[in-house]
């Protein structure tokens, strides 16, 4: 029976955190599209401000745009639901092609994040650079104690995430019962908190790593977002017939966010505050049908989201050549002009790149299978002569 909050679509890839469920028919929920919409575009806001040196303050400035800078745990957490749309079940059944799974997640991200590196090596061109690339390329660099990199800085969330698609199938294991699921949930954020108040800490002997950055760290985003998976049908059934009464209540756990402490003693209490706010989002999200969450607009930015994380510090370094936050007074008018330039330069252009390299990755896919297909009659020649 279909979902209510679902449409159905027809042979769409789950990986990278895009919410699908594969298979005959598989589910896309719109409602998901709005919030990997909305990270890109608040972590942009987040990143010109921080490095723009503009003067301006304000409650919005102080409390609201930092915040944005840990939307990448909702990424995660959306990452999460949108893999086990697509394999947990076939994981579960054995109807996984293990070779076409990891192919499938290396093309998603490989193509458009290489040129990104290429070009921002060209910029540095020094050693320390090259083999920061040359690990950044392997895309298994989030394993390193520390996947903070200076090509690319953003990259390390690309890091993390890359290295739960590598551990997804136990990742399966773990949500393969729901009892046990929350087990596994629970004893995630117990070793959250330890290697924020003591692994990564110089008690532990580990200095200048930021716990925030590495995968042990961020499991319970990944496993919320398998558990909110679990628990999908009930989700649409319940939110779907109360969505107004859904967001209101998200809306006031986001304020109430912003007016809670966010330390307790020298410990950090932000990040399990951000998994029970963006939890409810999530949550939300699945089940909105609503023209909010679910139109083209969205659909558009959604799509590019991951292109847009990606690229934007390069093209906000290109922007800031021009000069024009101090032609526009390093104020207000210099952060929204900028900001707004930005986003519209990587809306217009990104689709175009993209499907600029989508299309250069079939055509050396194409050659290279022609290059094999000859090899292999080649190889077989031989014997169909002495067989003739």
């Amino acid at each position: 029976m279909k979902n209510i909050c679902n449409t159905q679509i027809n042979n769409m890839d789950a990986s990278n955190g895009v919410n699908k469920q594969m298979g005959e028919g598989g589910y896309h929920y719109n409602g998901i599209d709005a919030l990997r919409a909305f990270c890109c575009i608040a972590i942009v806001l987040w990143h010109v401000y921080a490095n723009s040196g503009v003067n301006i303050g304000g409650f919005f400035v102080t409390d609201i745009l930092p915040s944005w800078n840990y939307l990448v745990y909702l990424f995660m957490m959306i990452s999460g639901f949108g893999l086990c749309c697509g394999y947990y079940e076939k994981f579960k059944n054995k109807q996984v092609d293990i070779e076409k799974f990891y192919l499938k997640r290396y093309l998603k991200i490989l193509p458009f994040f290489a040129v990104l590196i290429i070009l921002d090596v060209a910029i540095q061109h020094n050693l320390i650079s090259l083999a920061e690339a040359f690990m950044e390329l392997t895309l298994v660099f989030g394993f390193l104690p520390s996947s903070g990199m200076s090509v690319i800085g953003v990259s390390w969330t690309i890091g993390v995430i890359f290295v739960f698609y590598l551990t997804f199938p136990f990742f399966v294991f773990l949500l393969y019962k729901k009892g046990r699921a929350w087990f596994a949930f629970v004893i995630s954020i117990v070793i959250q908190v330890l290697c924020v108040i003591y692994f990564f800490t110089d008690a532990f002997g580990i200095t200048g790593i930021t716990a925030r950055t590495t995968f042990i760290s961020c499991t319970p985003f990944f496993l919320a977002g398998g558990i909110i998976y679990l628990y999908r049908d009930k989700i649409c059934s319940f939110i779907g017939k109360h969505q107004i009464i859904g967001f209101i209540v998200c809306v006031g756990i986001s304020v109430v966010y912003y007016f809670v402490p966010h330390d307790l003693y020298e410990y950090s209490l932000r990040d399990m505050e951000l998994l029970i706010v963006y939890s409810f989002w999530l949550i939300y999200a699945v089940a909105a049908t609503n023209k909010v969450f679910c139109n083209k607009g969205v659909k558009f930015v959604s799509d590019i989201s991951m292109e847009i994380y990606l690229s934007h510090m390069v093209a906000f370094r290109v922007i800031e050549m021009t000069g024009m936050i101090n032609a526009l007074g390093g104020g207000w008018a210099a952060y929204m002009v900028m900001s707004v330039v930005l986003l519209v330069i990587l809306m217009i252009c990104l689709p175009f790149v993209k499907k600029g390299i989508d299309f250069a990755v079939k055509l050396l896919g194409k050659y290279y299978q022609k290059i094999r297909s000859k090899k292999f009659d080649k190889k077989i020649a031989p014997d169909n002569k002495e067989n003739s």
